[in-house]
């Protein structure tokens, strides 16, 4: 059920498959052990969905005293084609159970090193968790996170959600809402702000509201962080917000919105 969680537990060589009709978010924990002379740190990774699987990855390997290991599956019909280095990798392969997937693990070595993992078949898509351990250390992560085709289903449903013309009466109201909180300021503070030449009424509003909700002003960006704080506790209530703000996020900066993006995702709405 929504907002649970469960822990299952299993040793060395088991594989298994976890199937949901629901989203679920999948991580793998290493409570951390003797290795040989020594002991290594626990570790805790998330566990790619075969829907993130991808058709070529880059890996590096840490430099001193690690053994890195990658950890990868791939569907059981293709695994004589995935190419490591430009070389196909020959690597004992072990089926999952109740699944159409293989997997194997490679071992590198205590050296540094870039690897990149290629099928011969662009078709043909696959998953890699890259892992090691080392004196009183260790790390793990997992390496093909493909968001392609999330993305594009995220912004199906959000849109499903939130048809374009409950998009339009959406700014609408947050508009009107801005406009009675910049009356409200400038009433209790008894002073009227002129209009500057080239300026409409509306942006001066607009700004108005993105000076506020900018607390870290040298930055001159809003982020999704400042801009969450507008909506905060509104999600339930107000289906169109995620289609909002990932429309109006869409072109930006990787540092956020500035001033006239900000201006353009109510005016556009606005004006269509």
């Amino acid at each position: 059920h929504e907002g649970q969680s469960a822990e299952i537990y299993f040793y060395n060589n088991n594989y298994f498959s976890i199937r949901s009709n629901e989203p679920i978010l999948v991580s793998y924990f290493s409570m951390g052990s003797y290795k040989e002379s020594f002991r290594y740190d626990p570790i805790m990774l998330l566990v790619p969905a075969v829907t993130q699987f991808t058709n070529e990855l880059s890996i590096v390997t840490p430099p001193f005293d690690f053994e890195s290991y990658a950890n990868i599956i791939i569907d059981f019909s293709d695994k004589d084609k995935l190419m490591i280095d430009g070389v196909k990798l020959i690597s004992p392969w072990t089926t999952i159970p109740n699944t159409n997937y293989s997997s194997t693990i490679i071992h590198f070595r205590s050296q540094q090193g870039e690897h990149f993992l290629k099928p011969t078949d662009s078709h043909v898509k696959f998953g890699l968790m890259l892992y090691g351990y080392g004196r009183h250390d260790s790390y793990g992560l997992p390496v093909a996170m493909g968001t392609t085709k999330q993305f594009a289903n995220f912004r199906s449903y959000i849109k499903e959600r939130c048809p374009d013309l409950s998009l339009k009466v959406f700014v609408k109201r947050i508009v009107n809402w801005f406009r009675i909180i910049y009356e409200d300021e400038t009433a209790n503070h008894n002073q009227t702000t002129p209009t500057p030449p080239g300026e409409s009424k509306m942006k001066l509003l607009l700004k108005y509201i993105y000076t506020y909700l900018d607390r870290d002003k040298y930055k001159e960006r809003l982020d999704r962080n400042e801009l969450s704080i507008l909506f905060d506790g509104l999600h339930s209530y107000e289906p169109c917000i995620p289609r909002f703000i990932s429309s109006c996020f869409e072109n930006s900066d990787v540092m956020g919105i500035e001033l006239n993006h900000w201006q353009n995702c109510f005016l556009e709405e606005e004006l269509s």
